[in-house]
């Protein structure tokens, strides 16, 4: 680890052009210090993968290429594809966005307004579209984003997307890690899950040498100058608020037409005959119930006044709808409406003044969640026990350009990039090809711990900690990140994994990087104890039950000096009680050095009491049952005398899983198999026929098995089938259905690992009619469709599989096995070297596509929309 972070930072002249910005969620952060101080991120180039990016964007500089804030990037899908047809993709190096979220998240990392400005405002831009006009695509476009973009030589990667697969072994986070290793910060976004509870981590964000974001909601709101008018001379200058704090487009001064019906009764309201403004009573009826009449009323721009004590800034969800004539639809505060009353009855008419030109106004956010963990922000820990998410950084209402509008939008979509700032800023003052696991080490153990916020109560509790599952570290303090002179050169947090493979005695190293020693004051940062799972031992869903219990911490010095540069380490020895009061329990907390020089440094743990590979992830065998298309009811197997199926009747399979599991798969196989003399990993009993895939949706989209890194979910699943994995057809024949569920921390080759269950004998009459034996089906055939299976379902298909990685944003693909890809991680200290190490990667996945054409995977945007 490089031990060379005592610079000592002169004070640089900041540029006007960055200052004096009114919205700005730096404050929370010190970024606005380091602006100040001239740090603006130069010299580093950020690579994002995403859906492209509006270059044309004044605040992006206004074209790409050199001399542009976005100089370049690659196209891999085209506005046309689809993910359902790989053969749609159309390759370019016009990474021009048709969505929207690229430009938004490139935005918060170098964006420039009258309003805003950027983390890393100076940092240069290369975008990597993995998308068409759809949020959605496959595991390959994203992994080979990965791969060119480091190659060309970037410094940071941006990933605002994913799925919730939380493995540090699975491909793509082996892929991601291997990269960062190469001094490539390569940083994620936790993903919007948090409702769905503790053990919810994100595939590739989840990679150990990988960084990914929780969010956290900003303490201030936004508001527009505007100025309503008297014919008298009177002005009343006051503010507006709309949906997303979106500016009217609109300047000048427009006449105005006042009324006392709220906006719930107006069909008494004459439509407009100009281009005037209309002022009336806002109403307590649903947002729609108010917006839509008013289309009909030919007015471009609508102010409500408040009533009824309601939050001027808050809106009820508009549904999107062709607008008409009606642009601008916005709240003011009730003293408006008072005043153009006065007006009004003293026989004066009435005008509003407002100009594109004004610049935001902030206010600060009231809510018991500001400047809090954000509630969707996912939580973990990962599926192997390790720490997740790594840190926190602003991601809720969070400004930025989505299309053609400036908004605020929540999601870890936007506090990822927001981390990608930060360390753009770190790496041009330090050096952009930095060790990733310096960054890392800073970014973690210079964040700000965050107390308790409880959504589902609405209540802050500044007495406790906030779940390390949810916050990670904490949120960034990009100041520190920077100034601190103390590091951390061991493990930037503790990992206590499970009971049974309890890690108990660690070894913290502490470098200082001052001029002068300094003395650390140690102790113990307790956090609350989360309860992982109820007693059917299903994770817990948000937010989960706790308790104040917390580890016992023996350290072998309370206080250490450590002379200039210089290096000392400690021991410590972490308990966990055994007076829990909660199922499962995941313990967390800090150890902290408190420096003589005011420097704070704190190193997280995370340790779960339970056994893990006991975690069974079936609750009960699988359900299965005859589907009869005719009647589109269910029926048990024995229902129909010979359990004879014709297609498009189907066997059906349901199940929940209550953890993940890295590998499940349903198959066929013959009426003579037995589950405990035949069965193998590889599979190579005779009486193994095959694995199927799902039916067909409606876009002709299906998931053959088996399935690897499979998410858990709690909601029944079913899955239907009519042919096998590679699409052949099933002969006609008597079988059984094997499932097969891998334990957690289970080796595949040990039976005794596994779930297994098989179904009763059914007659099935086959997808072409055909009178083969089924059991005549080649062991060599069987083999091939193991390997070339490796897929990761999706949420859309026809039959329900909630599996593996799926429900996310933008995807990852399982390509290559994970001794594949861990096989060729390598380790570079130069931009040169790590170009070399990763294009050798390149080509050993590249080598590997052959074998898993069919690994496709979902993905979804990590965009949270969220309204006042």
């Amino acid at each position: 680890m490089n031990l060379a972070l005592n610079i000592s930072l002169a004070p640089a002249p900041s540029d006007d052009k960055y200052s004096i910005k009114n919205w700005n969620p730096h404050k929370v952060t010190g970024v606005d210090k380091l602006h100040e101080e001239g740090i603006y991120g130069d010299g580093v180039v950020v690579g994002i993968i995403d859906t492209g990016v509006n270059y044309m964007d004044e605040s992006l500089g206004g074209g790409i290429g050199e001399g542009f804030t976005v100089i370049g990037g690659h196209d891999y899908a085209g506005n046309d594809y689809t993910f359902t047809d790989p053969n749609s993709a159309k390759e370019d190096d016009d990474p021009m966005d048709c969505i929207g979220h690229g430009t938004f998240v490139s935005t918060v990392i170098a964006g420039l307004t009258k309003d805003i400005v950027g983390v890393s405002p100076n940092a240069k831009i290369r975008m990597y579209k993995v998308f068409g006009c759809e949020d959605a695509t496959t595991n390959d476009l994203i992994m080979k984003a990965l791969v060119d973009a480091a190659n060309d030589g970037v410094n940071v990667i941006n990933l605002s997307l994913g799925n919730p697969a939380g493995y540090s072994d699975s491909p793509i986070s082996l892929l991601a890690s291997s990269i960062a290793d190469d001094n490539i910060a390569v940083v994620y976004a936790a993903g919007n899950s948090g409702e769905s509870g503790v053990f919810y981590a994100s595939a590739g964000a989840s990679g150990k040498s990988v960084i990914s974001v929780a969010s956290v909601e900003a303490t201030e709101g936004i508001r527009w100058p505007v100025t309503f008018k008297s014919s008298n001379g009177s002005e009343y200058p006051t503010f507006y608020y709309t949906q997303n704090a979106q500016q009217g487009a609109f300047t000048g001064d427009f006449d105005a037409d006042f009324t006392t019906i709220n906006a719930c009764e107006t069909t008494s309201i004459d439509s407009s005959s100009g281009n005037k403004v209309l002022i009336l009573k806002r109403g307590i009826c649903y947002g729609n119930n108010q917006y839509t009449p008013l289309l009909d009323k030919k007015y471009p721009i609508i102010f409500r006044y408040n009533s009824y004590n309601q939050d001027v800034t808050s809106f009820a969800q508009i549904t999107a709808q062709d607008d008409g004539d009606l642009k601008m639809y916005a709240n003011v505060e009730a003293e408006v409406g008072a005043w153009c009353k006065a007006m009004e009855d003293a026989g004066h008419s009435l005008s509003v003044s407002i100009s594109q030109a004004d610049l935001a106004v902030t206010y600060q956010r009231t809510d018991e969640g500001a400047g809090k963990v954000s509630y969707y922000s996912s939580f973990g820990p990962t599926f192997e026990n390790d720490f997740f998410p790594t840190v926190a950084a602003p991601g809720g209402q969070v400004y930025g350009l989505y299309g053609d509008a400036w908004e605020l939008l929540s999601g870890t979509s936007f506090s990822s990039p927001y981390i990608v700032g930060c360390i753009a800023l770190f790496k041009g003052v330090y050096g952009a090809d930095i060790e990733t696991s310096v960054v890392k080490n800073k970014l973690v153990n210079t964040a700000k711990t965050l107390s308790l916020y409880n959504v589902n109560s609405n209540s802050v509790d500044e007495s406790v900690n906030h779940p390390f599952s949810q916050q990670g570290a904490g949120l960034v303090n990009a100041y520190n990140l920077i100034h601190y002179n103390t590091t951390v050169l061991s493990a930037p947090y503790l990992e206590l994994n499970d009971t049974v493979n309890r890690v108990t005695d660690f070894e913290i190293e502490l470098y200082n990087g001052n001029s002068v020693a300094v003395t650390y004051e140690i102790n113990h940062i307790a956090g609350i104890t989360v309860s992982s799972r109820d007693e059917d031992w299903y994770p817990r869903t948000l937010f989960p039950p706790y308790d104040e219990s917390s580890a016992s911490v023996t350290l072998s010095e309370d206080s250490i000096t450590i002379p200039a540069g210089a290096s000392k380490k400690i021991s410590v020895n972490i308990q966990t009680p055994s007076e829990a009061t909660v199922e499962g329990p995941i313990y967390e907390g800090k150890i902290q050095f408190n420096g003589d020089n005011g420097e704070v440094i704190a190193i997280p743990y995370m340790g779960v009491d339970v056994d893990t590979h006991a975690w069974n992830p079936l609750l009960d065998q699988p359900l299965i049952l005859y589907y009869n298309a005719t009647d589109g009811y269910y029926y048990p197997m024995s229902y129909f005398e010979d359990n004879n199926i014709t297609l498009p009747d189907s066997p059906t399979i349901m199940f929940t899983l209550r953890y993940g599991t890295e590998f499940y798969s349903v198959d066929l196989v013959s009426e003579d198999y037995d589950v405990d003399a035949d069965f193998a990993f590889p599979e190579n009993s005779k009486h193994f026929i095959g694995s199927v895939r799902t039916t067909p949706d409606s876009s002709n989209f299906s998931s053959p098995f088996p399935i690897e890194y499979a998410v858990r979910f709690s909601t029944l699943s079913s899955i239907t089938f009519d042919a096998f994995y590679d699409d052949s057809p099933i002969p006609a024949g008597k079988y059984k259905i094997l499932t097969r569920f891998l334990l957690p921390f289970g080796e595949r080759q040990n039976p005794d690992d596994w779930f297994r269950h098989v179904s009763p004998v059914f007659d099935f009459a086959g997808t072409e009619n055909e009178d083969s034996d089924p059991s005549s089906a080649s062991s060599e055939s069987v083999s091939s469709s193991v390997a070339s299976s490796s897929v990761a379902s999706s949420s859309v298909a026809s039959s329900s599989v909630a599996s593996s990685s799926v429900v996310s944003f933008v995807a990852s693909p399982s390509i290559a096995t994970s001794s594949a890809v861990a096989s060729l991680s390598a380790t570079a200290s130069s931009s040169a070297a790590a170009s070399s190490s990763v294009a050798a990667l390149s080509s050993a996945i590249s080598s590997l596509e052959s074998v898993y054409l069919m690994s496709i995977l979902i993905a979804l945007l990590f965009l949270l929309l969220t309204t006042g």
